[in-house]
């Protein structure tokens, strides 16, 4: 089971002369916030002696009136809490704009500005961030997946990793990886994000990021996760290569050849012709199963069958997605979901997963004893999640292999 550990009590910290005022609108306006635990600080001085264990989830620094530019003490709590309390998310509230917010945003990470005077309901904003504020050690989930939610959900944020080679920081922008470094290569940017991606056993954990502020963003995701998928491959194919040959093969065992990560295929007919002829098997109803899945399934907008051996689309149907990113990236999560049911010898097999979305629900259904899954887009809007997880698995089962 997937868990994201949080302070049993959301803790929210106001800080500044205004924050009596403020607190009696969230009582007032936020449901929520009855069962928050609210403390309040005159200064940044006395906030700043709040122990590390007990820094809030949340603060929210009222900035002086008087002052448009962003004051000296919000400065000063931020380089503490930079050191002190990781894991604390930060909210600025004035009456009125503020300036200098990208050398903020630049030195400490982006944060959410509220001006009150034009803020229709600021105190929605406070709960959004109160409510997804999830930070700490995260059990049973891989990096691959933790990063997918987090792009989904568009979080800012940070992830530390650690592993034997060492640790380093993914940080995010709304969703969109920003800044990442590795300590055991002292890299930077793409680089590190692909040398952490290859890391095995690693120790997962969210803090709040102070250098996603920083200009300019790294490549999409699902890229990143491609090209890291090569590179581990390639890294594991040198390592075999200095095995005794006798150790590569058994005799008594009759195994199809593993194809290597490669550019995308000119045509489906070319790529089926060039597997059947090494003796891979390949399903022989692969179009029909799709139009039938999208004809019964109801809000289906797109289907492929992918192969996550070799994270590659075999055949698709329908429009609105771009089949071969998806396809590199959900081999990520299959992968990474059946290497965590192993380490945990769950004695079961995995059969359906499902994320929600915004606007879709995505589906992927495995093909049982094969090394293929259906997926499945469908309109949130549209379609019946439950429903649509029962019909695609069905169709993985009629799926005639040779």
């Amino acid at each position: 089971m997937t868990v994201i550990y949080q302070q049993p009590v959301s803790s929210l910290m106001l800080i500044g002369e205004p924050r009596d005022e403020l607190q009696r609108y969230l009582y007032a306006h936020v449901p929520a916030s009855a069962s928050w635990r609210i403390s309040g600080c005159s200064s940044a001085e006395t906030a700043m002696a709040t122990a590390p264990h007990e820094a809030p989830n949340l603060v929210v620094f009222v900035c002086p009136q008087e002052d448009m530019l962003l004051c000296f003490q919000l400065h000063h709590l931020l380089e503490h809490a930079k050191l002190h309390w990781p894991y604390t998310f930060f909210i600025v509230v004035r009456k009125g704009p503020l300036h200098n917010l990208d050398a903020l945003f630049e030195r400490f990470g982006e944060m959410p500005v509220i001006d009150l005077n034009a803020a229709s309901n600021p105190g929605e904003i406070i709960e959004r961030e109160m409510a997804s504020g999830a930070h700490g050690l995260v059990r049973g989930l891989s990096l691959p997946n933790l990063l997918q939610i987090m792009v989904w959900e568009q979080k800012s944020l940070s992830i530390r990793v650690d592993a034997q080679l060492g640790w380093g920081r993914l940080h995010l922008r709304r969703g969109q990886l920003v800044q990442a470094y590795s300590n055991a290569s002292g890299q930077q940017g793409e680089p590190a994000v692909l040398e952490i991606l290859t890391w095995d056993a690693l120790s997962l954990r969210i803090e709040r990021s102070y250098h996603n502020g920083q200009h300019g963003e790294l490549r999409n995701l699902n890229h990143l996760l491609m090209d890291a998928m090569k590179k581990k491959d390639e890294e594991s194919k040198q390592k075999v290569v200095l095995l005794p040959q006798e150790l590569l093969f058994d005799d008594d065992t009759e195994s199809a050849p593993l194809l290597p990560l490669q550019p995308h295929p000119e045509s489906f007919r070319e790529e089926l012709h060039s597997m059947a002829s090494n003796g891979y098997p390949v399903a022989s109803n692969v179009r029909e199963t799709l139009l039938n899945a999208m004809a019964e399934i109801d809000g289906a907008l797109a289907a492929s069958l992918v192969d996550y051996q070799i994270g590659m689309a075999l055949e698709t149907q329908g429009t609105g997605l771009d089949f071969d990113t998806a396809a590199a990236a959900h081999t990520a999560i299959v992968r990474a979901k059946l290497q965590m049911l192993d380490n945990l010898d769950a004695g079961s097999d995995l059969e359906v997963l499902l994320f929600t979305l915004k606007d879709h629900y995505h589906i992927i259904a495995l093909v049982p004893n094969q090394p293929l899954f259906l997926h499945l887009m469908v309109c949130r809007h549209q379609g019946n999640p439950g429903m649509a997880c029962s019909t695609l698995r069905a169709f993985c089962q009629q799926l005639v292999v040779v």
